[in-house]
């Protein structure tokens, strides 16, 4: 039997005695198998952990937590996992709060698929994997953090967690792939714009970010000065960021993705320098203080709804101008003037309709 040193009843936990609640964690940390009568403690502490993991539900085969078939609302896993398998909490509807021990390094897919009242998840720095839907639809999660060895967010990761107040994203992260972030957040918490913004997004509305503010660092961002390393700003990139006043483009900046500031509600002005070849979809779309709106020359390509919800109610398109995509155009309907190149005159007439073109 495993014995306690101090009590020598049976051991039974990882670093706590049942019998007389005493914290052998510094103990067993300075002591060696001699010192504890001839026992070797990590068996010891082995055959504890499968102990306990039984009597709370937990299946664990050789490191790997198969499944959960408790029915305590707060689950502890034991150290010694190192894999949470694939489905091992799928569609539990009693448990409210799960740590997750250091060592763990897998979560597998719908690991807590569909865990509806799950509040609140401790993910530890050693998980590098995070596979598909592992917490899609837990409805009422709160906040995440992404460790730092995660690189991918998989498929549907967080579908469905709408009541997100945080997330943190990990600097090293590269990828979001569909739907990996589908969800909403009040914060989006990041290290770092630049980083931010070389991540690549898989999906059309929906493999991008949260809508939610951006905080870099703990600090709202208000102001976005992009970074000269940046050349594209990616679709979705600053989707939802509804405390974001201002943006600096610089010159070398060639495109601006679809949803790029969809729903920016406190975007005033933005100047596109000619650098950018091309301005995508919705790229602007609903930036309901948008007033001032400077098109410089090098711009050939105004994706459609582009603008669509902004107030300004007058455009100057440059020269460089081939194509405004759609079949309505690109501004919002407080669009009063458009001053246009003569060069185009009735293409610009038949894409305006009735609003007045001045040609210069």
């Amino acid at each position: 039997m495993n014995f306690c040193p101090k009590c020598r009843k049976k051991l039974v936990v990882q670093d706590f005695c049942v019998e007389c609640g005493a914290d052998l964690s510094e103990y067993l940390n300075n002591c060696t198998s001699d010192s504890l009568g001839g026992f070797d403690f990590s068996a010891m502490q082995n055959e504890a952990n499968k102990q306990l993991s039984e009597q709370i539900g937990l299946q664990v085969e050789n490191g790997v937590l198969v499944k959960y078939t408790g029915k305590t609302r707060e689950v502890v896993i034991p150290k010694g996992v190192t894999e949470i398998f694939d489905g091992a909490f799928e569609n539990n509807e009693i448990i409210s709060s799960v740590v997750i021990p250091e060592g763990v390094k897998i979560i597998g897919k719908r690991a807590f698929y569909g865990c509806r009242y799950l509040k609140t998840v401790k993910i530890p720095s050693t998980v590098e994997e995070i596979y598909n839907e592992a917490f899609n639809g837990c409805a009422e999660l709160e906040e995440v953090i992404i460790p730092e060895k995660v690189k991918i967010i998989r498929r549907s990761v967080f579908a469905g967690c709408h009541r997100l107040k945080s997330i943190t994203i990990p600097k090293g992260l590269t990828r979001i792939e569909d739907y990996g972030l589908s969800c909403t957040s009040e914060r989006v918490c990041i290290s770092d714009l630049e980083s931010w913004l070389k991540l690549e997004f898989d999906s059309y509305y929906g493999g991008g970010k949260p809508s939610g503010d951006l905080y870099v660092n703990g600090k709202l961002l208000e102001e976005a000065i992009i970074p000269t390393s940046v050349t594209v700003i990616k679709k979705e990139a600053f989707l939802g960021c509804k405390s974001l006043k201002s943006v600096i483009l610089h010159n070398g900046i060639t495109g601006i993705g679809e949803n790029a500031f969809y729903n920016c509600k406190s975007l005033k002005a933005i100047s596109v320098p000619g650098s950018v070849k091309g301005i995508s979809k919705n790229a602007f779309y609903g930036c309901s203080t948008l007033s001032s709106v400077a098109l410089n020359e090098g711009i050939e390509v105004i994706g459609a709804d582009a603008f669509y919800g902004c107030v300004t109610e007058s455009i100057r398109l440059p020269r460089s101008i081939r194509g405004l995509n759609g079949v309505f155009h690109p501004f919002g309907n407080r669009l009063k003037k458009v001053y246009a190149p003569k060069e185009n005159r009735q293409y610009f007439k038949n894409i305006f309709g009735g609003i007045e073109i001045i040609e210069y």
